[in-house]
């Protein structure tokens, strides 16, 4: 904790007090000799006394959690979040495999969080917020999360792309100058 709060001290010192800090941790790391939901209560604790403004409550200490899976339930470090809200008295975000907003809604509803936070279903599809405002879910082009284009990527160094969205890093190109399209012409 003392490295983190040094830090947090010297961002507040910089800043001075209207900035507000946010602050992400994984509150399980799910490994032997981890942090545990218990060790980041206290943490989190320090982190609210130290000035942080929001606490972003992510999990694991490897990809294989950090960016659960298909096989993981839709928001399912949201009890994680849950246990820090109890503690604290500054906002909490609340992370993994929100995808829907029905999701998101029960997370917020049921009192685990006060934020969503929205990762790679924005990769799957950047209008996402739009189409759920405008109530056009059906048309969401939902992330698989099978972190294959993405995570995977990432954790190489290369850049990322997506199974459900062709144009990610490409999005700055007219739809006649987009690679993928150009190729399957050229087929």
């Amino acid at each position: 904790m003392r490295f983190a709060l040094e830090c947090v001290k010297a961002v507040r010192k910089a800043t001075g007090y209207d900035f507000p800090i946010f602050y992400r941790f994984s509150a399980d790391e799910f490994t032997t000799g981890g942090v545990t939901i218990e060790d980041s209560k206290q943490f989190a604790i320090a982190l609210e006394q130290a000035g942080v403004a929001v606490i972003d409550v992510s999990a694991g200490a490897t990809s294989a959690y950090t960016s659960p899976g298909p096989s993981k339930e839709m928001g399912t470090y949201a009890e994680l979040a849950g246990e820090i809200k109890q503690v604290v008295n500054i906002p909490v975000i609340a992370v993994g495999r929100i995808n829907t907003s029905e999701v998101a809604e029960k997370i917020l509803r049921e009192g685990k969080a006060d934020l969503i936070a929205i990762g790679r279903q924005l990769i799957a599809d950047p209008d996402w917020p739009r189409k759920i405002a405008e109530g056009k879910e059906d048309d969401v082009v939902p992330c698989l999360s099978e972190n294959k284009e993405c995570l995977a990527k990432l954790s190489m160094g290369l850049p990322i792309n997506c199974t459900q969205n062709d144009k990610v890093g490409f999005e700055y190109l007219e739809l006649d100058d987009f690679p993928y399209i150009q190729r399957s012409k050229e087929a």
